[in-house]
């Protein structure tokens, strides 16, 4: 249903989402929305740890470049330019407002390429836009019969489009309108935004080389640093919960619905008749037991790490377990235009 949304609502700008899973961990509440049908981010294992190079300090993140390389928070941006132009007819039967390519030497034509377009002004599917180039061709004839170029043009921190689709039609028999969509594949780059389900958000300071990064003995990189300090910081107790939680269905191979209401509520466990047996048990300890069992030993998501530097054990454990992330609208490309050049 997303994407057939997406294939038919012309919206000025949107940003979908490349690859994208449903939580590991979700709510009551999402599932009642079917928010984990929409795909909004993706499952990822985080790594807390303060990098030796200082690069995720406070709110940072440091990414793996390998994870980056596989497709990993790659945004497909659409953008839709559109005009309109009236059927008014001159003396001589001829429309003053129409689509078309303007001629050299009319007045108010654009300084840029015209290469995009064609005769009647439009450009064809699939076909490449660069930044700082007319769009949609439109003239317009004034009452002296002198013609004025009203074209469209891309700005230049567009960046490299393609076009996706060309719609023109009649608008209640008075004007004819023209929609252009264009989509632009845009990977991570630093400066980019992404945040967890808890407000803990960061930007991208680094995109580090695997073999640069700190890895278990089974092999085992993070695709995402942060540092511990931002969690107390932002008093999101809730990420650490998510942690445990994703952790247990990784390990058990199923997705747990967990409701913040019901960490510390209270349970008996049932036999097969459903009468209560043994003493109330609250679902935290029993997700602590449930860890034990499936082979986690002393603090959950702790893991011992080896230096790539050294190639010796790092003394210090590093908590690693599976979050959900998103990727935020603040993208760094489209903040070109107001920062320097160089």
């Amino acid at each position: 249903a997303l994407s057939t949304v997406l294939e038919m609502y012309m919206q000025p700008s949107s940003m979908e989402l490349m690859n994208r899973d449903a939580p590991l961990v979700t709510t009551t509440g999402a599932i009642a929305l079917h928010m984990d049908t929409l795909g909004y981010g993706r499952n990822t294992v985080v790594g807390v740890d303060t990098m030796v190079t200082g690069e995720n300090q406070e709110d940072s993140i440091v990414m793996n470049s390998s994870t980056v390389d596989l497709g990993y928070g790659m945004l497909c941006v659409r953008r839709t330019y559109w005009d309109k132009v009236s059927f008014d007819l001159d003396t001589h039967g001829k429309r003053r407002q129409r689509f078309e390519k303007s001629a050299p030497g009319i007045r108010g034509r654009k300084r840029c390429s015209y290469a995009n377009i064609r005769d009647d002004g439009l450009p064809r599917p699939r076909d490449v836009i660069l930044p700082g180039t007319v769009i949609i061709g439109m003239v317009h004839e004034t009452k002296d019969g002198e013609l004025i170029d009203k074209s469209h043009v891309t700005a230049d921190c567009d960046g490299v489009q393609r076009v996706e689709l060309v719609s023109r039609f009649c608008q209640s028999g008075r004007f004819e309108t023209v929609l252009v969509r264009t989509y632009q594949i845009r990977e991570v780059h630093v400066g980019d935004k992404f945040a967890s389900r808890h407000g803990q958000k960061g930007v991208v300071s680094a995109l580090t080389p695997v073999i640069d990064l700190p890895f278990t003995q089974d092999g085992m990189v993070p695709q995402i640093f942060t540092n511990p300090h931002c969690q107390p910081t932002r008093l999101s107790q809730a990420g650490p919960v998510e942690a445990m939680f994703s952790s247990y269905a990784v390990a058990a191979g199923r997705r747990v619905v967990a409701d913040s209401g019901h960490w510390n509520s209270r349970f008996y466990h049932r036999d097969a008749d459903g009468n209560p047996v043994g003493v109330q048990e609250t679902i935290v300890r029993e997700l602590g037991r449930a860890l034990r069992h499936h082979g986690y030993r002393g603090h959950a998501g702790s893991h011992r790490t080896i230096d790539p530097r050294s190639g010796k054990l790092r003394p210090a454990p590093m908590a690693m377990a599976t979050r959900f992330y998103e990727r935020l609208r603040q993208v760094v490309s489209d903040k070109f235009q107001a920062r320097c050049r160089g």
